[in-house]
């Protein structure tokens, strides 16, 4: 550490920093919870280690944007002075001239990746978020540590991701010690944030845990985001908001495995409306999961007042994309909505090809200009739950098939990944789509979502059910007569 580039940016080293770069294990790895700062450790780590002159370093994420954002923009080019270093943003490489050391860095996607992306003998190796990647990635790049002339070390920083591949290789079979920093440790955390002490008193306070594994030669150390102290207090209090499941693992850090049902949080009492809006002051979305062979839903949400309110859907088996296409024109014109204003979004997995090496389900509804959605299913749950525990989504009583699955949509059991069931889930994807467009549209997350009383607005407008039933014939009688017209005059219904 005598030659270090970098240190911390503030005057505490935390217990389980200290512990983390004295370590002289091989493999050292920092699980931790959101906010603990275990990127921020592993960063400095991997710097330090360009010391070493003419080291060559590796660092990868499975994504590049996410590794760009968490490590090289918050961390190394936020507090490297620029005339240390070298950027090569071509050739991604980072090096740092007084050492002529280099650290390569690269995304760890099986799908892109190629063994040439990871080649090289590398003095240092460090993976941010390693419970994204495979034990295979993992092996190949522990076999990439082959620099003879330096402390050839791999370095790497998880969440907890329940029994994984990193909790049975590093921690199943290691030697647990759990560690209690000193009363006169806490006092100092509590001084530097004294919200700490309204939550714990240095009894209650929790320690963190470490696993020492001879046959991996690993040091794996697992922390709680209560020890950092230099969290934002709404950050903190924030923390208490997140639903239980999910604070016992991406809080306290435990490796408790999801099971049973995924929604807990959806209550009937809280979650189910029975008078009508007009939705015409928020935002509107219409997400599909298409199918023709199985059954196709189409959810109807319109987001007005932080709240998501799931008006409508169509729940189909069998359906040829015109025909759903006809029913989602049906519904707009009943509710009084523009198609053109109108958000929608489609199942990224309509873009596969089907019957034909040309075709796809999301060629026949393209005429909408649906957003392929695409992104990962355990962050989709998440931030659903996190939208249920706070009350910020509301599903009308007639929506029936949505209550029936959010009910039902459970964990699959005996699976090498937490993962959902697959059945009987197809208004439980559309919401899943509308939540995620509009948590990234307004920055909505854990940090920043209110927690408030259920309340339905006054001005929602009760409909007898056979007002519905009539306005619904009204609008298909109309549809009828176009269709007749068409058949007479036909025209391309598809966009080109």
């Amino acid at each position: 550490m005598e030659n270090k580039i970098i240190w911390y940016p503030n005057d505490f080293l935390l217990h389980h920093q200290w512990r983390f770069h004295n370590s002289k294990a091989r493999i050292k790895i920092l699980v931790g919870g959101w906010g603990c700062g275990k990127s921020l450790t592993t960063t400095i780590e991997l710097i330090n280690n360009m010391t070493i002159p003419r080291n060559v370093g590796f660092l990868g994420r499975f994504e590049i944007p996410e590794l760009i954002r968490s490590v090289l923009e918050d961390i190394i080019f936020a507090y490297l002075p620029p005339d240390i270093y070298k950027h090569n943003t071509i050739k991604r490489t980072i090096t740092f001239k007084g050492y002529r050391s280099t650290i390569v860095y690269s995304f760890l996607n099986p799908s892109k990746l190629k063994n040439k992306q990871m080649g090289g003998s590398y003095g240092v190796v460090c993976v941010d978020q390693m419970e994204e990647i495979t034990e295979e990635v993992f092996e190949i790049l522990l076999s990439r540590l082959r620099r003879d002339e330096t402390n050839r070390v791999f370095l790497a920083n998880a969440n907890p991701n329940g029994k994984d591949w990193i909790y049975r290789r590093f921690i199943a079979t290691a030697e647990e010690q759990e560690i209690k920093p000193s009363k006169r440790y806490f006092e100092e955390i509590v001084k530097k944030n004294p919200i700490i002490a309204d939550l714990f008193d240095y009894e209650t306070f929790p320690p963190y845990k470490e696993y020492i594994n001879a046959k991996e030669a690993s040091h794996l150390i697992v922390v709680p985001t209560w020890h950092n102290p230099f969290l934002p207090e709404d950050y903190i209090k924030s923390l208490l908001k997140l639903p239980e499941d999910v604070r016992k693992r991406y809080v306290d850090s435990e490796f408790t495995e999801f099971s049973g049902k995924i929604y807990t949080e959806f209550d009937e009492r809280k979650h189910i409306y029975l008078t009508d809006k007009l939705y015409k002051t928020g935002d509107v979305y219409v997400a599909i999961d298409p199918a023709i062979q199985g059954t196709t839903a189409v959810l109807f949400a319109c987001y007005d007042k932080d709240k998501i309110y799931v008006f409508d859907e169509i729940y189909v088996e069998k359906a040829y994309p015109h025909q759903i296409i006809n029913k989602i024109r049906e519904k707009l014109d009943f509710w009084e909505i523009e198609e053109n204003k109108v958000n929608f979004i489609i199942d990224g997995a309509s873009k596969k090809l089907y019957h034909s090496k040309d075709k796809s389900i999301y060629h026949e509804y393209v005429i909408l200009n649906p957003l392929p959605k695409i992104a990962d299913k355990l962050n989709l749950i998440l931030n659903t739950k996190l939208f249920f525990y706070n009350n910020k989504i509301l599903i009308h009583k007639r929506c029936e098939n949505t209550i029936i699955e959010h009910n039902n949509y459970k964990w699959k059991a005996s699976s090498s990944k937490e993962e959902p069931l697959k059945e009987n889930d197809h208004t439980v994807d559309c919401l899943q789509y509308i939540v995620d467009e509009i948590r990234i549209k307004y920055d909505i997350n854990f940090t920043n979502i209110l927690t408030s009383d259920l309340q339905i607005e006054e001005d929602l407008i009760t409909l007898a059910e056979d007002e519905v039933h009539e306005r619904l014939a009204n609008i298909r009688a109309e549809r009828l007569k176009v269709m007749r017209e068409l058949k007479r005059n036909p025209r391309p219904w598809r966009a080109v």
